[in-house]
């Protein structure tokens, strides 16, 4: 197991063992807070130095020799002041520190960006938990259209991993980086995904928040929490949602899951039948292809079962036949799609995008 610090960047070697609890005057602003953690397999600290208000002003430290930047002008990289739709990197704006505060292994900044007298005031706080800085992005202000962890910088012959029904991971130097979203958590219009090499020291790989108008031409105020992990073992930096652990997980951990989908009820019986004759033992049976209106048709509406796949009866026989065999059994469904010819169709509940068009699944 490795060990967090928190500490200020001219605190000597033994005060980095410890999370050194202070107030920050907002008159004479600290040099640099480190997020640091050291392990058996790596060395690492993450150097916050309040500059722009972007994660321009963040650097990553493996084992006291590599550097770069995760997110190179990351957060907030698209607002309107006056009128006018700028960037950071711009430097059409004026940037204030308002104050700091540093306390229990936390640290919190408040920023003011200001163009023509008018203003954009957010906060950023920061914390630490293994390898992973939590940075997280609030403003009382709906200025905000895009936020983004941009892309790396200084990282050396970048390589992109893309994970399957996941995120991107980005590998240099013998460091794998993550950098997400959490979508649990943003107040984000929609979120995407991003992958291309700017350069031979950077990649964008991280996700990228949109904030666009409501159909009340205003935009949702920002709010954004962003995991940035750094590692020599890939599986650290995959997300794993804060959400408590599924009662099932170690029920389903001895199953072999079998996702049939068939052309009719029968042809599933006749599939589940082989199976118990060749013995197979502690499987997990997905049915696709049983909704009333079929697969991926006639959403929300499922019940009752196809009569087109053999009805009703045919799938109790299915489910009489996983039971008898020990077998698991459920139901695909959908929770998404919303077809005109569902018997639950009303256009009052559908999405809508800034200029009140539906927005298509």
């Amino acid at each position: 197991m490795g060990k967090e610090s928190l500490f200020n960047r001219n605190s000597h070697g033994l005060a980095s063992l410890f999370f050194i609890l202070f107030l920050i005057s907002t008159v004479s602003p600290i040099l640099g807070v480190d997020f640091a953690y050291h392990g058996s397999d790596c060395s690492l600290v993450y150097r916050f130095t309040p500059n722009t208000g972007t994660l321009f002003d963040l650097v990553a430290i493996y084992n006291g020799s590599y550097s770069f930047y995760p997110a190179h002008y990351g957060g907030i990289v698209e607002f309107y002041l006056a009128g006018k739709r700028m960037a950071p990197w711009e430097g059409l704006h004026t940037t204030q520190l308002i104050s700091e505060f540093q306390s229990n292994g936390i640290y919190s900044a408040k920023f003011r960006w200001t163009y023509n007298n008018d203003s954009l005031e957010f906060a950023i706080k920061i914390s630490l938990k293994g390898k992973t800085l939590i940075l997280e992005w609030s403003s009382a202000s709906d200025k905000t259209t895009l936020f983004s962890l941009t892309r790396s910088e200084e990282t050396v012959k970048p390589k992109i991993v893309e994970l399957p029904y996941g995120h991107n991971v980005l590998f240099s130097n013998g460091v794998f980086t993550s950098a997400i979203i959490d979508v649990q958590r943003s107040n984000a219009s929609q979120i995407f995904p991003s992958k291309f090499y700017y350069s031979d020291t950077s990649a964008s790989f991280a996700p990228y928040a949109y904030y666009q108008e409501r159909t009340d031409k205003k935009r949702n105020t920002l709010k954004e929490t962003v995991y940035i992990t750094a590692s020599p073992i890939i599986e650290d930096t995959f997300f794993r949602p804060p959400n408590p652990v599924s009662p099932y997980r170690k029920l389903l951990s001895r199953y072999l899951i079998a996702n049939m989908q068939s052309l009719s009820f029968d042809h599933y019986l006749d599939s589940l039948k082989y199976l118990a004759s060749q013995n197979m033992k502690d499987i997990y049976i997905i049915i696709h292809g049983w909704q009333k209106y079929g697969y991926d048709n006639g959403l929300p509406t499922t019940y009752p079962a196809s009569e087109e796949m053999g009805g009703g009866t045919l799938l109790k026989q299915i489910f009489n036949l996983c039971k008898t065999n020990g077998y698991l059994f459920s139901l695909h469904t959908n929770y998404n799609d919303f077809y005109p010819n569902s018997d639950d169709w009303n256009p009052n509940d559908l999405a809508l995008d800034s200029n009140g068009k539906r927005i298509k699944a």
